[in-house]
């Protein structure tokens, strides 16, 4: 009997670039190649700045989620990344935070993403996500958004982050 596994991979910042949906969206969203060029060299996360288990975000940014999926502590690693998209005039400090094991919903598939929203509902502005992400055993998401700094981290289980700086 042979049994088919799917194996899931994750995925960097740099691999979802080259996914031909997130070249069109970016295409969509700003036309030329300069301008797609100076949005990914400028707000992208970079998985080279990345640090175990460190994250980061504005200071006074809220825990809502305003165009979000849901209502938790967003999250980045490239802290580059994070204060050119979310802090573009420097007039916040950044937060970084320490979050040790913590069990993602790894959503940057867009496949994934939309399986995910076909079986549970919509995640954008949804007031149930976490609850339902938090009864299948994971403290939070990790989904792609090629318009903000790509990979973007949802914590839901807010317990596990500690803010060290």
């Amino acid at each position: 009997m042979i049994i088919n596994f799917k194996i899931f991979e994750k995925l960097s910042p740099e691999e979802m670039l080259l996914k031909p949906e997130v070249k069109k969206e970016l295409k969509n969203g700003f036309g030329d190649d300069d301008e797609i060029n100076m949005w990914i060299d400028n707000f992208h996360s970079k998985s080279k700045n990345y640090k175990d288990n460190i994250f980061y975000r504005v200071e006074g940014a809220g825990s809502g989620f305003g165009g979000g999926v849901g209502n938790g502590l967003y999250l980045g690693k490239d802290k580059d990344a994070i204060n050119n998209f979310y802090n573009i005039e420097n007039v916040n400090d950044i937060d970084t935070y320490l979050c040790k094991n913590v069990k993602w919903l790894d959503l940057m598939n867009f496949e994934d993403f939309h399986n995910f929203e076909n079986k549970y509902g919509k995640l954008l502005n949804s007031f149930e996500i976490s609850d339902i992400v938090m009864k299948l055993g994971y403290d939070g998401i990790v989904y792609y958004d090629p318009h903000a700094t790509g990979e973007e981290y949802v914590l839901f289980n807010t317990d596990k982050a500690t803010k060290i700086n």
